[in-house]
């Protein structure tokens, strides 16, 4: 972990208890070179609140939603960082969408309740930096949705479109005994710097969240003639949420005397909420 880099796990129980207990239900691209196909160790390395959004879905009407996303750091066999000149790793990252919701139906919640096998959190900001596992699979894209060429994306969803994020374990039958036996699957510490938001923390939190959601602009190429797209992803999201206004994260913004620099309101996404984006530099290899 770097001088400059927050552990939330210093003030996360503290913001948990603020929130909604997620153990009870309510009632209810172009460079972008996708990881492989097969088992990884994963540590959750980022969980960003990014307040409402419009959903698009084909043949249906448009629908408004809480969205969370999740941020999972790959290692393992095959999942190996990669290593720059200068001896720096970047490790391979994968986004899991959802929509926020403790609905009993909702993926959202029952991701949760999931990966709490430790039935110790509330909120998964006190999950931060834990070890799962998941199967990485890959779906494809139109062309004519990927802008000419179809574009093969990884996610954590199985055949039948379920995620496969789970306890870091196997159970395997004891042969002599019987006995089903558990083994624990040992995950690398993550190289990755945390992220974190959580929308209606307390002013002294949202501080920090908001710097770890930061990404560096990427330096323009002069010889080249194409519109750079900003890579400050999280944040911008944030602030073009339909409820950004007035909100918490808003109202520290302002009394910081931050450029808020609003961005214009997105226009929906056409993608299903648990698929990586192509675009999110934290994807892939970097």
């Amino acid at each position: 972990m770097s001088a400059n880099q927050f552990d939330f796990s210093q003030i996360a129980d503290e913001v948990a208890s603020q929130q909604a207990d997620a153990n009870v239900a309510k009632a209810g691209g172009g460079s972008y070179t996708p990881p492989p196909k097969g088992l990884a160790r994963l540590r959750l390395v980022g969980y960003i609140e990014l307040g409402q959004h419009v959903k698009k879905i084909t043949g249906k009407p448009d629908k408004k939603e809480d969205q969370a996303w999740l941020i999972f750091e790959l290692s393992g066999k095959g999942y190996e960082p990669k290593e720059l000149e200068d001896g720096t790793k970047i490790p391979m990252r994968l986004t899991v969408k959802l929509n926020k919701s403790l609905n009993e139906k909702a993926t959202y919640y029952k991701l949760f309740k999931r990966m709490n096998y430790e039935q110790k959190a509330t909120n998964f900001i006190q999950l931060l930096g834990q070890p799962f596992l998941g199967n990485v699979g890959h779906f494809e894209i139109p062309a004519k949705e990927a802008g000419g060429q179809p574009t093969i994306i990884a996610n954590f969803r199985d055949d039948a479109g379920n995620l496969t994020i789970r306890p870091p374990r196997i159970e395997a039958m004891d042969e002599e005994t019987g006995d089903v036996v558990v083994k624990p699957i040992p995950v690398a510490a993550a190289i990755s710097e945390q992220r974190c938001l959580v929308w209606n923390a307390k002013p002294e939190h949202l501080g920090k969240m908001w710097a770890s959601l930061y990404i560096p602009e990427a330096e323009a190429s002069e010889s080249d003639g194409k519109e750079q797209r900003s890579r400050n992803v999280y944040q911008n999201t944030i602030k073009s949420a339909l409820n950004f206004e007035g909100s918490p994260i808003h109202q520290y913004l302002q009394s910081a005397g931050v450029d808020l620099g609003i961005p214009e309101p997105d226009k929906g996404q056409a993608s299903d909420a648990g698929k990586p984006d192509a675009d999110d530099p934290l994807n892939g290899v970097g």
